[in-house]
């Protein structure tokens, strides 16, 4: 946020608070405003029924790989078809996973990271759009698990879910470190764009691309 090297940062106005994960995607994907839809309403499910203009189709037709990850169900906000509809060629979801590392009951960024770099390495040679909703900090953060212990605690505050909700943040932030030190070390122009839709679940998104940086 304060100027680090090739990084540009700031706010972001959506149009969800914890929850409705697939109207963000909506907005950003075509670019169109819930605005002008009926409040309360999910595109996805209620309007996306054929072929739409978005950022994968326009991507598509200059030569790119269009591909959407996201490890959980498929089937969830009907995205198995709404992402076919905006253009991606191929969608992976938690079953394209074998034996994935879990924090809490989610895919770990980790294991998605690890994901992002074997899809891009299956052909370094054509350009790439990524569109990845990462799992691991859904909520919520009440709940105790075996498999994952919060490493930090918030100085005069006894929150469970608080200490949780930053202990995710961290993973994810060991996670970041990954795919950006992977992907430094390609020749390939690159970017990266990072947002989250709401404090529940952060959203990573990546590009492989020089066509930003033009336009």
């Amino acid at each position: 946020m304060n100027g680090a090297e090739n990084t540009i940062s700031g706010y972001m106005d959506v149009s969800v608070l914890g929850g409705n994960t697939a109207n963000t995607e909506f907005e950003f994907l075509t670019g169109n405003t819930m605005a002008f839809l009926p409040q309360g309403c999910i595109p996805y499910q209620q309007y996306v029924h054929d072929t739409m203009p978005s950022m994968a189709s326009s991507l598509k037709e200059m030569g790119y790989r269009t591909l959407a990850l996201h490890p959980y169900g498929a089937k969830g906000w009907d995205r198995h078809e709404v992402y076919e509809y905006f253009g991606f060629d191929t969608f992976y979801s938690k079953s394209d996973f074998t034996e994935p590392h879990l924090l809490r009951k989610y895919i770990s960024d980790q294991e998605d990271v690890k994901k992002v770099i074997e899809l891009y390495e299956q052909d370094p040679e054509t350009p790439l759009f990524l569109f990845n909703v990462t799992m691991q900090n859904h909520s919520s953060y009440t709940d105790a698990f075996d498999n994952f212990t919060p490493t930090i605690e918030v100085e005069g505050n006894n929150s469970f879910a608080l200490n949780q909700y930053l202990s995710l943040l961290k993973e994810s932030d060991r996670s970041l470190e990954q795919l950006i030190t992977y992907f430094e070390q390609v020749d390939d122009p690159t970017i990266i764009v990072l947002y989250g839709d709401k404090f529940v679940r952060s959203i990573h998104t990546f590009y492989r691309t020089d066509y930003f940086w033009k336009h």
